[in-house]
């Protein structure tokens, strides 16, 4: 928590004035009227997301933190060598694996808290204007709009690890409606 509580002291002192906001976050949207909104700080656009891995991946992060080593090792890096938060818990699933042993059939997410600060946006994979604009230390964070060309989802891209706090892990099965034979 030190570490990231720092890297939001850090994003507070370069963007005195605030960032230009996320636009409506998923999260934020399904957390209205609780008091998880009041935990953020809005102006560097500190946000909740997920994080799709594999259970013992899930306790690993949390306890050790993201690792920079293991950045693509999953799905890759189309935004950019950072790591992943998708605003929704589907767009994670697609990152999520199954675990083994006692974790077989169980698939893991992170809720984690992201410090973006000011925001990249990217609509198309493999962008390479979205390095050079991160090298000006004019942005922190890439958002790669997918939802804003095709319809698809949001994925905030974070370079690095100091800016991610994971607070919950969400343990969860696949299941299938029943198929009915007429």
């Amino acid at each position: 928590w030190s570490q990231y509580e720092s890297e939001r002291l850090r994003l507070k002192r370069k963007w005195p004035q605030g960032c230009e906001r996320a636009g409506r976050v998923k999260t934020n949207l399904a957390m209205e009227g609780s008091d998880f909104l009041s935990r953020l700080d809005h102006d560097i656009n500190e946000l909740y997301c997920f994080h799709g891995t594999s259970p013992e991946g899930a306790y690993s992060i949390a306890e050790s933190g993201f690792d920079i080593l293991r950045i693509g090792s999953n799905k890759g890096t189309a935004f950019g060598n950072g790591f992943y938060f998708a605003e929704s818990s589907s767009k994670a699933d697609e990152y999520a694996r199954d675990g083994n042993d006692v974790y077989s059939g169980i698939f893991a997410l992170l809720l984690c808290r992201i410090a973006c600060g000011s925001l990249y946006p990217v609509t198309e994979k493999g962008d390479l204007q979205a390095k050079k604009a991160l090298a000006t230390c004019q942005y922190d964070a890439v958002l790669a709009d997918r939802e804003e060309c095709v319809g698809t989802y949001r994925e905030f891209v974070i370079f690095s690890p100091a800016a991610i706090y994971p607070e919950y892990i969400v343990l969860y099965e696949h299941t299938s409606a029943p198929v009915i034979k007429l």
